[in-house]
């Protein structure tokens, strides 16, 4: 038995789902300003590491004054403590946010279903339902509480990366800036062949997801019709469908993560090559060289973890489309407006069940 909704495998990417659940998660406004703040704070402490090693390299090293090792350790100690506190900090909201989320989420589709009529329940697998209410809840809180804290991390790194670099010195920052171009292009070349394998994948975990129940619940029929053997071909037909769609999605998520990473090491060779060069003609220090090594490292570590979220929040397309269209479902069989003004509505009742009545009874 399939559901209508597992019929539609339109691979376009919809906003409409990801507003509303956006609207959940930002309902804790104090909350989420912290995660910001925090994952924020990580961003710049991880910008700071490089500048310190240049410090080192050309104070210490090359220059041979150890006359401020003394700040310099004071500087490496906050930077230890920072790391700590913003560690800690998102962590702890995150926390929080994924755990509140997947409980508005099932709360809000729970309510729902109590409206909805008896043919809801008639044409809809119970083990939708369910596939709805658990696997779908967790997996979109999971990625909005966690990919948030990505997000902020990776952009506000790149920002800082970018600044330092060209401030720096622009000529080796713009080998860094002319693979970007590149990996967006590969990453909208991906896009839509990652949405699609899992989409496929989500609709064969729906499918085995109700055969589980339905099982349960026939297993009385089964056993005396005995079609034990065609339901268990049926079974294993679908996981062997499920199980051929999540290996295609994850390999099509593996090929584009490698690409990101071939290209980011390119980068890497080059600025060697031509910092190098630059440190011979004595236009940079090895310091320098050596922040722009790590920080074209490091920049594309950023980059990565954008590329995962992008693709985390397609694989969770259809989850979200379709555990806000079990909240949105509307009922084919409601009371009037009238019929509420007097009676209230399933959840608030204005009146008793039972009419005064009049005459003898």
């Amino acid at each position: 038995m399939q559901h209508e909704d597992d019929q539609d495998l339109s691979y376009k990417v919809h906003i409409g789902p990801w507003k509303k659940i956006v609207g959940i998660v930002f309902r804790s406004k104090k909350r989420m300003v912290l995660l910001i703040l925090f994952s924020g704070m990580l961003a710049i402490l991880d910008g700071a590491i490089p500048l310190l090693n240049r410090y080192a390299i050309d104070t210490f090293f090359v220059e041979g004054d150890y006359s401020t090792w003394p700040y310099f350790i004071a500087a490496n100690l906050l930077l230890a403590a920072g790391f700590g506190l913003s560690v800690w900090g998102f962590v702890y909201q995150a926390g929080i946010v994924e755990a509140e989320t997947s409980y508005e989420l099932r709360r809000q589709a729970f309510k729902n279903l109590q409206t909805l009529s008896y043919s809801y329940f008639d044409q809809t697998p119970q083990g939708w339902i369910m596939a709805r209410m658990t696997s779908d809840a967790r997996k979109l809180s999971l990625i909005i509480s966690w990919g948030i804290v990505d997000f902020v991390w990776a952009g506000l790194s790149m920002i800082v990366i970018l600044v330092v670099l060209f401030f720096t010195f622009w000529k080796l920052a713009l080998i860094v800036s002319i693979i970007l171009p590149i990996m967006l292009l590969i990453a909208w070349f991906f896009r839509k062949i990652i949405l699609k394998q899992h989409r496929i994948a989500r609709k064969q975990n729906s499918q085995l997801t109700a055969q589980y129940n339905e099982g349960f619940l026939g297993a009385k029929t089964t056993k005396s019709l005995s079609i034990e053997e065609s339901n268990f071909d049926e079974f294993a037909k679908t996981a062997h469908a499920l199980r051929h769609a999540s290996v295609k999605a994850v390999i099509s998520s593996a090929l584009f993560s490698s690409i990101i990473l071939v290209l980011a090491y390119i980068a890497v060779a080059t600025t060697m090559v031509r910092g190098s060069v630059f440190v011979l003609n004595l236009i940079i220090t090895v310091g320098t060289l050596q922040m722009f090594i790590s920080y074209t490292v490091n920049f594309f570590e950023p980059v990565m973890a954008i590329s995962r979220i992008l693709s985390d929040f397609q694989n969770a397309q259809a989850s979200a489309e379709r555990i806000v269209g079990l909240i949105e479902t509307k009922s084919n069989l409601v009371d009037t407006k009238e019929v509420e003004d007097v009676y209230g509505t399933l959840f608030v009742d204005k009146k008793e069940n039972w009419e005064n009545l009049k005459g003898d009874v």
